[in-house]
């Protein structure tokens, strides 16, 4: 196919949900995300759009990492914090 481009349908309309938790995960944090995913299919998406999809960020955020973002972003970077 040596000069020849293949054509490709690259458009994707979908939604994305985004859920940010503090603390560590727990099952009932990707059931409530699976409802708010199912929410906006039901009453948002269109019959042409792929369908939503659900993204879950969960993390812990300690003194000691805290500590570690003030020395970065204070061009200092402690390697024993």
């Amino acid at each position: 196919m040596s000069g020849q481009v293949a054509e490709r349908d690259l458009e994707q309309l979908r939604y994305f949900v985004a859920e940010l938790k503090t603390g560590k995960f727990q099952p009932e944090f990707a059931g409530k995300l699976n409802f708010y995913v199912a929410l906006v299919d039901d009453k948002l998406k269109r019959p042409a759009q792929s369908a939503t999809v659900g993204i879950l960020i969960c993390g812990i955020r300690t003194h000691q990492e805290h500590r570690q973002v003030f020395h970065l972003t204070s061009g200092f970077f402690d390697a024993d914090c």
